[in-house]
């Protein structure tokens, strides 16, 4: 196909006298052509040509001049189009747009004639046909030729070893795969999507195995599962909101010392001005639509901030249009997404089918003469307990159970005194005895001399106020809540265990008027914390307050601190905890949709 595009491309730069020879510098890619064989079985859409046939009677008349600086295509534009003037984006068509249901199959949806899976809550926009499986055909070309490989984790030599398991997230038609499989016949590659209609035929290769699952509910595999796993260009599937759960949900079916890889395209540069009605439209759509367009930016701060491990990052610049035939491909592709995007934008920018088709064709020629591009970016994660050479035993972190039998627990309204902790989902690790009651007595007397009062919230003058409701959530020994108590008689004071929050707190909506909570990282795992704000959210008044009062991790440690504590913090993490979320915390909450008033940090020497 692309012999083809080459005679087309070499009859139109005769036509039009054009230096066939590119000067551009900046671009840096290790594959310097892409052989016809590889692209051999490329389907082009109907309606699509690379270059059209009729570009000297465009409708639009444009230009061209030669830049002597980079030996391009430069066009310039002599009239304002048509379309530049008339085209709005209707927001509410954008935000409530679905495919309508299909007669003839459960779970089908059907507009413009293109084929969707018919997932309820799924903000997926793309289709489910075999169009759209051509398209990321295309597209895993294309990766695999920017980056050189079909990975950038470090796991060559791993997938040599037989039984070395593999998942791909979001497999769509089984690309990488089956490139995987074919390539290490003794790993143990599975794929998950929430739709298997792309899937069909990759699953006749004796190591692959297919799951139905959705990654934003909970994929199909118990912990600990995998020693590779892969997710790649799923910026429009994953609201931004779910991101850090999504994260963590791949971290959780990762073995230790497991790799977690996840590539996503960055937004594109250098567009013309057909380029940002079309493209810049389907992005302010994605974003209306609760999507991260711009995740891939901060893709690795975002990982960092949940506290994990981050192995390498590797950037590529995608050329489109521009840069030879590996351009050629990416402006297919971006073509074919847009076409993809055509079900949804037709109706969204309020056009014909006839002048979506235009504005495409125009927005084809921008490209080279924009010399239009977008980066992708891979992070890969390293999951691992060893620190400092102490290796943490995982198998009796795991099964680690308190010996002797266990005290009740006694609960009541006021002030509740934990004497043990129960429970067999219980992660929180510290005793309940009284030793541990003094060593919280005493870091509530550090808190409170380094906050210099009992809490930041704006509450003082509430709390002078009869009958103000409050609730300490973990209350512990009970130490705040008595001070505040003492200080102000007039309000009443709840407090609750732990557990209770992780289930369901047993009051109606909007009861307190604020809500204490502190020092609970290590009760908490770090999937429990978006539903634990919420839990918190609900019950609080509208005009309450809520606060939160987590410690970061220690630092400056000498030697043999940091190989005790750090060995702690990893065990601990083995139980799933957060210990970023002093770091994430304010993040979180605006996540969960509270209005931060205030954020204090104090330095404990």
């Amino acid at each position: 196909k692309f012999d083809e595009m080459g005679k087309k491309l070499s009859t139109f730069r005769g036509k039009h006298n054009i230096n066939t020879n590119s000067g551009s510098k900046g671009f840096n890619t290790d594959i310097k052509d892409i052989s016809a064989s590889t692209v051999e079985f490329i389907s082009p859409s109907a309606g699509i040509d690379l270059i059209p046939n009729d570009f000297e009677n465009t409708e639009f008349k444009k230009n061209l001049i030669l830049n002597d600086n980079n030996a391009n295509v430069n066009v310039l534009t002599d009239v304002k189009t048509e379309s530049e003037v008339t085209v709005a984006l209707n927001e509410k068509i954008a935000t409530n747009w679905k495919p309508e249901q299909s007669l003839y199959g459960e779970g089908l949806r059907f507009d413009n004639n293109r084929k969707f899976h018919g997932i309820e809550d799924s903000p997926y926009p793309l289709p489910a046909d075999l169009e759209e499986h051509d398209r990321l055909e295309i597209q895993h070309i294309i990766i695999k030729h920017s980056f050189g490989r079909l990975f950038t984790m470090p796991i060559v030599e791993l997938l040599s070893e037989s039984g070395t398991k593999v998942l791909d997230v979001g497999c769509g038609p089984g690309s990488w795969v089956r490139d995987i499989a074919t390539t290490y016949p003794q790993a143990d590659v599975h794929a998950v999507d929430i739709v298997k209609s792309l899937f069909d035929g990759v699953e006749s290769l004796p190591n692959i195995t297919f799951a139905s699952g959705n990654v934003l509910e909970q994929l199909p595999y118990s912990d600990n599962c995998f020693d590779a796993v892969l997710q790649r260009f799923l910026t429009g599937g994953i609201p931004k909101v779910e991101w850090d759960k999504t994260i963590l949900e791949l971290y959780r079916v990762t073995k230790p010392g497991g790799y977690i890889e996840l590539i996503e395209p960055d937004v594109c540069q250098k567009l013309g001005s057909m380029g940002e009605i079309l493209i810049g439209g389907i992005y302010k759509v994605l974003k209306l639509r609760g999507l991260d367009v711009e995740f891939a930016s901060h893709m690795k701060s975002r990982i960092e901030g949940l506290g994990l491990n981050v192995e390498s990052e590797t950037v590529r610049l995608f050329p489109i249009g521009w840069e030879g035939k590996f351009g050629d491909m990416n402006k297919r592709n971006l073509e074919m997404f847009a076409y993809s995007m055509k079900p949804l934008m037709m109706k969204s920018l309020e056009v014909t089918n006839e002048k979506y088709d235009e504005m495409v064709n125009e927005m084809k020629l921008e490209f080279s003469e924009n010399q239009t591009f977008f980066n992708v970016h891979s992070v890969v994660i390293k999951k691992k307990y060893e620190r400092n050479d102490i290796l943490v035993n995982e198998k009796i972190v795991e099964n680690c159970k308190l010996e002797k039998p266990q005290l009740p627990v006694i609960e009541d309204t006021r002030n509740n005194t934990l004497l043990s902790h129960s429970g067999e989902n219980n992660i929180y690790s510290l005793p309940a005895d009284i030793v541990e009651q003094d060593r919280l007595e005493l870091q509530h007397i550090i808190v409170k001399q380094a906050f210099g009062e009992l809490f930041k919230m704006p509450i003082k003058d509430l709390l002078l106020i009869p009958d103000k409701i409050i609730l300490d959530v973990g209350c512990g020994s009970g130490a705040w809540t008595r001070d505040v108590a003492t200080t102000y008689p007039n309000v009443k004071l709840h407090s609750i265990l732990l557990r209770a929050l992780m289930q369901k707190i047993l009051v109606p909506d909007n009861y307190f008027d604020a809500v204490f909570q502190r020092f609970l990282t290590i009760g908490i795992q770090k999937i429990k914390w978006d539903d634990a704000i919420n839990e918190l959210k609900r019950v609080v008044k509208p005009g309450g307050f809520i606060e939160l009062v987590e410690y970061e991790e220690a630092q400056n440690f000498g030697p043999t601190g940091l190989i005790l504590i750090e060995s702690i913090l990893e065990t601990l993490g083995s139980s799933g905890i957060d210990r970023q979320i002093a770091v994430n915390m304010k993040t979180r909450m605006e996540n969960a949709g509270l209005n931060i008033q205030s954020e204090n940090i104090y330095s404990l020497p």
